[in-house]
């Protein structure tokens, strides 16, 4: 990697896309009359052809994200369950009703769903929800931070941001290997790492640490940037979720029925430069990139899964090995190729591509 940043710093390459497209004047129109003598004349030159039109570029629907405050990742589904994901659902519809109660089944249930969920699945709550108060008699109470008309206002903000960063990666017809791809590079280019906040993390900025952060301020830890990945993927349908382990945190993800590690917080700090190592990684490669988390216990969605039984999620298929190690140059989604840079046996930079047809 270091070698690479070097190379990077280094060496500067310019892209050069040229397209062209050249046709001869149209001739002038002839007379009537003249046409046929014209045609029947064997002295005269013969009429080139006219070029044929080129193939118009493939369509591209306009992609329009509706933000979807109930999107939620299968990963949860299978973890939490059927009961407290239906209280979570009735706690985001009341929220959204501007009520005040909702139902919910039992104590347990709610302090599982306001603990976990707020923060992973619907980050602006955190800001907006004071607290719910105690399940009694099967309803819980819920209180505001704000006026309703601030909550309003706050909401509409973050919803509008959420959409914003969806309309401008995404395409309607992007796999979810894509959309995967196309954020990455998007915290790439527009996120930075909070070294401050690292290093005071557990004195007094400590309470500010959460996703809703990474939105408004650009900048966030670990934790804020896998959260905020994960939730923008699960709007997207992808089945995202978080990991944790050996004091740091990353996203999970699912595509094809097989589980892969993404770690948007490794890929910062290269100059807008994306870096493939962290994406799309299988356990061994997770080892080798962050040793600090090999032989300790992960933990998978949220605390939750550290004390009660959880389904396994093994990352063991190394499909995308080829593409660790290498410098993101773009993807072409018509051909199903990622095209990229990987340094040669001299140092330099060589094009590769990579096809990843299937995904």
């Amino acid at each position: 990697m270091k070698k690479f940043l070097t190379i990077i710093l280094c060496i500067t390459i310019i892209f050069t896309f040229t397209t062209g497209c050249g046709q001869d004047p149209a001739p002038e129109d002839v007379p009537e009359d003249t046409q046929t003598e014209v045609a029947e004349d064997d002295t005269q030159e013969a009429v080139e052809p006219e070029t044929p039109e080129e193939p118009l570029e493939p369509e591209v629907k306009e992609y329009k994200h509706t933000f979807d405050p109930k999107a939620l990742s299968d990963y949860w589904k299978e973890i939490f369950g059927k009961k407290k994901v239906k209280a979570w659902y009735r706690l985001v519809d009341a929220v959204m009703a501007g009520k005040d109660t909702f139902k919910c089944p039992d104590q347990e249930t709610l302090d599982w769903i306001v603990g976990q969920f707020p923060e992973k699945c619907f980050p602006v709550l955190v800001d907006l929800i004071e607290g719910v108060g105690e399940c009694e008699n099967g309803v819980a109470h819920i209180y505001f931070k704000t006026s309703r008309k601030q909550f309003k206002k706050k909401m509409k903000k973050f919803i509008n941001q959420v959409e914003g960063i969806l309309n401008e990666t995404m395409r309607e017809d992007y796999t979810d290997l894509e959309k995967a791809l196309s954020l990455y590079r998007y915290f790439c280019a527009n996120y930075e790492y909070d070294y401050e906040t690292y290093y005071n993390m557990y004195d007094e900025y400590q309470a500010q640490v959460r996703c809703y952060r990474l939105f408004e301020e650009g900048i966030g830890i670990c934790q804020e940037l896998a959260t905020a990945y994960s939730f923008l993927l699960t709007q997207v349908g992808v089945d995202a979720t978080i990991m944790m382990g050996g004091e740091h945190t990353w996203s999970y993800v699912r595509i094809n029925g097989k589980n892969y590690h993404i770690d948007p917080t490794f890929a910062l700090g290269y100059g807008g430069n994306v870096f493939l190592d962290y994406f799309m990684m299988n356990d061994e490669q997770r080892f080798t990139t962050y040793p600090e988390c090999e032989g300790v216990e992960l933990t998978f969605a949220s605390v939750y899964t550290k004390e009660h039984d959880c389904p396994e999620y093994p990352a063991d298929d190394d499909t995308f090995k080829d593409l660790w190690g290498c410098l993101l140059e773009d993807f072409d989604h018509e051909k199903h190729v990622i095209r990229c840079f990987v340094s040669g046996e001299d140092g330099e930079l060589e094009p590769k591509e990579f096809n990843y047809e299937g995904f």
